[in-house]
């Protein structure tokens, strides 16, 4: 029987939670063992607990597993990730990445920029929104960088000032799409046309904040996510 390691974190945030139970329905499918190692996620707010939390992804030797598979979205480290990485390449062993890019393994990954430019598309060409504003997750994240990366270009194409005001950097979790909120609607600038959050946890905290003041969405203020998280349909509108 075949025995496979599964790197993650985050398991209490849904998206993390659907990826690896859909590794689990595999892996039980093709009547392997599964070994998860996981931890809280973090974003650096505090690095001596942090490194408290990442000490799980040293204990496994990828040598004594058939195959890994690094779930590389859900852990917010780069230095991190690339630890792991190297590991497992060191290793030797067959290696899944999920959203990550790299040569020495197999990857299953989703084009962040095209999806990001087809979302501020639709909401400048469809919409004719001009004032667009931003919750990206952290900066040292590939995947917010990539995010924020075609949001500016989008709106440099189009004529549409960048402004610093407008682009809030979250961690990818719900109290920042909150603080967000109250940092956008407390801002000098003219009020948003659109929030557009790089994930959808940081858009129900936008959502909520919007919904205690009385903000009607989308009539007033839109707002978008970008998992279609399962959660994500049960808020009106979805």
């Amino acid at each position: 029987m075949k025995n496979i390691a599964i790197l993650t974190a985050g398991l209490d945030v849904n998206h993390a939670n659907r990826i690896v139970n859909g590794i689990k329905l595999s892996i039980r499918k093709n009547k392997a063992n599964a070994f998860i190692f996981t931890c809280k996620r973090r974003y650096r707010k505090n690095i001596d607990y942090d490194q408290g939390e990442y000490n799980i992804y040293n204990l496994p030797d990828f040598a004594m597993f058939d195959g890994v598979v690094l779930v590389n979205s859900t852990v917010g480290c780069d230095e991190v990730l690339e630890s792991m990485a190297r590991k497992i390449e060191m290793a030797n062993v067959p290696t899944v990445g999920v959203e990550r890019d790299d040569g020495d393994m197999l990857n299953v990954c989703i084009d962040n920029k095209m999806a990001m430019r087809e979302m501020v598309e639709h909401f400048v060409k469809v919409h004719g929104f001009k004032r667009l504003n931003i919750v990206t997750g952290p900066l040292e994240n590939e995947e917010a960088r990539l995010r924020l990366e075609a949001y500016k270009e989008v709106l440099t194409e189009n004529g549409i000032p960048v402004e610093k005001g407008r682009i809030f950097v979250g961690d990818f979790l719900k109290p920042s799409g909150m603080i967000a909120a109250e940092t956008f609607l407390n801002s000098t600038l003219e009020k948003p046309q659109v929030i557009i959050s790089e994930n959808d946890l940081m858009a129900f905290g936008v959502y909520e904040v919007f919904e205690k003041h009385g903000i009607c969405i989308p009539q007033e203020i839109a707002i978008s996510g970008f998992d279609d998280d399962f959660d994500a349909r049960y808020y009106v509108p979805s």
